[in-house]
């Protein structure tokens, strides 16, 4: 069930029978948002969350959770914030209390901002020393060069310097609004919910534009994103001077390119190459969905056996083949309005032009009529997709975070037995027009 409340918030629950409830709290705002002056806001405010509140001391909300004996997590992404945990039902009004304080007042004190600092300096010298972390990152700030998507969704060290308490509260105060939070709950009643929500979250006030979700704006400008003929450089402008509805309803503009890092001591080669694809909300994502699994991949050491992707591509064809290869899989980072599509692959140093030759052949292949698709692996690739979508659904956090982001983006929620029959629907015709 999905209820709006007066000021915007969207709350939906699912009735999921356990020992325990799952509550999640969902902000529509990420790095893709974020300004020359406002960068690395979301991801240090996904560090202060469960700190000081107005109302508490971090080691308040610390003995809070172990005494209810649940379990918090929180994340932020390009697109979103989120906070999610899993607690007896008894527990569910101090979680939803708890919730509210860490969103709508967080203390953000001084002491605990440089305690965070030093923490995230020190993760960032961590994934720059591993170039399996770093290129992710690398390849969006490429692939959207200077805008949305490209934007940094790690503090760096720069702008770690300038963090401060005023730029947080002022980042908060223009995304922490109510038509931009949606509730989500499994296993508790829906009206209890939406009562807890009410109490807690009432207060809280639509931005003053009563700007709707990023999704409003994406399903204008999407159906133009992949026929547009605007020069994607022009497009990636200053965002600096940009107002919520501006930067809301901004699509992320591909401008692709590349980047290459010497390190002439490294002993492998890392190598991410990626193309635009559709988004989240294109039918297309479930033939994208389908031709990752098709591809497959993994790492050249593996426990095999059934159901572990051995009969992939990537497998059968690279990593059985080419001693040189050290992992090699197909990957998509799926966003509401583009993703990336492409393959990454771990080899030996001086193999890389080789490396780059087998992944070119492998995706030319894909449409290839000597080498094209055969009806078996598709039904195959098909068939992982589907249990590994059920499966994934049977954890009550991802079921959780699911239902939160769908209504998040779309303002509904399809059933897995919906998202199975439009795997089933797919066809090589729609992989081959990918």
């Amino acid at each position: 069930r999905v209820t709006v409340l007066p000021n915007g918030i969207r709350v939906a629950t699912h009735t999921t029978p356990g020992y325990f409830c799952g509550f999640g709290a969902y902000l529509d705002v990420g790095s893709r948002v974020e300004t020359p002056q406002t960068r690395g806001c979301t991801h240090m405010l996904d560090r202060m969350a469960f700190k000081s509140t107005s109302r508490q001391t971090a080691e308040e909300i610390s003995e809070l959770v172990e005494s209810m004996g649940g379990n918090i997590q929180r994340a932020s992404s390009r697109e979103n914030l989120i906070f999610q945990a899993s607690v007896f039902p008894t527990d569910l009004p101090r979680i939803v209390s708890l919730f509210a304080d860490v969103i709508q007042r967080p203390a953000l004190l001084d002491h605990e901002i440089d305690e965070q600092r030093q923490i995230i300096a020190w993760e960032l010298a961590e994934i720059e020393a591993k170039p399996e972390l770093n290129l992710p990152e690398t390849l969006h700030q490429v692939a959207y060069r200077g805008n949305t998507l490209g934007n940094p969704q790690l503090c760096s060290e720069e702008v770690l310097a300038t963090m401060s308490a005023e730029k947080l509260r002022h980042f908060l105060g223009q995304w922490f609004t109510a038509d931009r939070l949606v509730i989500s709950a499994i296993g508790a009643p829906h009206d209890e919910v939406c009562a807890l929500v009410k109490l807690h979250y009432g207060q809280m006030k639509p931005h003053p534009a009563r700007t709707s979700s990023l999704l409003g704006s994406f399903g204008q400008t999407a159906s133009k994103l992949f026929r547009s003929t605007t020069d994607d450089s022009a497009a990636a402008s200053s965002t600096s001077a940009m107002d919520v509805p501006t930067l809301v309803s901004q699509p992320a503009h591909y401008t692709g390119g590349t980047l290459l890092k010497d390190l002439p001591e490294a002993p492998q080669t890392h190598i991410h190459l990626a193309f635009r694809a559709p988004g989240m909300n294109s039918s297309a994502i479930y033939p994208l969905a389908v031709l990752q699994i098709l591809l497959g991949g993994g790492d050249s050491f593996s426990a095999g056996g059934p159901g572990k992707g051995m009969y992939s591509r990537l497998y059968t064809q690279v990593l059985n083949r080419y001693m040189f290869v050290e992992s090699c899989a197909a990957f998509t980072f799926s966003y509401r309005d583009s993703s990336l599509f492409g393959i990454s692959a771990i080899c030996e140093s001086s193999a890389t032009h080789s490396m780059l030759e087998v992944i070119i052949r492998q995706l030319t292949r894909l449409a290839s009529l000597c080498f094209g698709l055969h009806d078996t692996e598709v039904a195959r690739a098909k068939n992982q997709l589907k249990s590994s979508l059920m499966m994934n659904l049977e954890s009550r956090p991802i079921q959780l975070e699911d239902l939160g982001r769908q209504i998040q983006g779309f303002n509904a929620a399809l059933t897995p037995a919906q998202m199975c029959a439009s795997i089933d629907r797919v066809t090589k015709v729609d992989l081959y027009r990918l």
